[in-house]
């Protein structure tokens, strides 16, 4: 079962690491109370600020820990 292979899960993780990746123009915006995807089509004016509200309501983490998200840069630095 994945949930107890962890070797499994790390590799997993590894490889969706390197597909899925964002950069946060604005990491200190407020998040929305509102879910972006519920506004209409015409009230979509700012594209930037729609995907910065995008990224702070679904794709932000709050702390870091090495179960969750921890990698090791070029350095051999941990970082979050």
């Amino acid at each position: 079962m994945l949930k107890e292979n962890k070797e499994e899960q790390k590799k997993i993780i590894q490889y969706l690491d390197s597909l899925v990746t964002t950069i946060n123009p604005n990491i200190n915006a407020a998040i929305p109370e509102r879910h972006i995807c519920q506004k209409g089509q015409e009230e979509i004016i700012d594209d930037l600020q729609d995907y910065v509200k995008l990224i702070n309501k679904l794709q932000r983490h709050t702390r870091c820990n090495p179960s969750y998200y921890i990698h090791t840069n070029r350095n051999k630095q941990q970082i979050c």
